[in-house]
């Protein structure tokens, strides 16, 4: 996985704030510039928390952008999510306990599985 340095900006192009994060989160989102090359964080499964907000915006929007992924892919994603040994159990899924979202009801892995955008930090989808 590569990594570089991003500044994260608002609409009006006025810079937020840099941080490191995985290409992989950074990619496709409008908001962000691409400093340059950065050494990778040692444990890629948890990444920033600018780095985790621009994934979240970026996984929320593409649902709405874009709808749900299809059936398929959705049942897929939850597989995968039930056979990870970093799965938080609870209703009806649970939560992932590698990403670093918490256990708030947007980080449900039934409803993050539906995005889009979203993906899994070890890489599993």
């Amino acid at each position: 996985m590569t990594c570089g340095k991003y500044r994260v900006l608002r609409r009006n192009g006025e810079a937020v704030g840099d941080t490191v994060m995985h290409d992989a989160f950074a990619e496709g989102f409008a908001t962000v510039e691409r400093l340059g090359d950065h050494p990778c964080p040692e444990d890629p499964a948890t990444p920033g928390p600018l780095a985790k907000a621009v994934s979240w915006v970026k996984a929320e929007a593409s649902r709405v952008l874009e709808g749900d992924v299809p059936e398929a892919q959705y049942q897929a994603r939850l597989e995968a999510c039930r056979a990870c040994p970093k799965l938080q159990a609870g209703n009806p899924v649970g939560w992932c306990g590698a990403c670093g979202c918490g256990t708030r009801r947007r980080a449900e892995l039934s409803i993050k599985a539906k995005m889009p955008k979203a993906t899994c930090p070890l890489g599993k989808w």
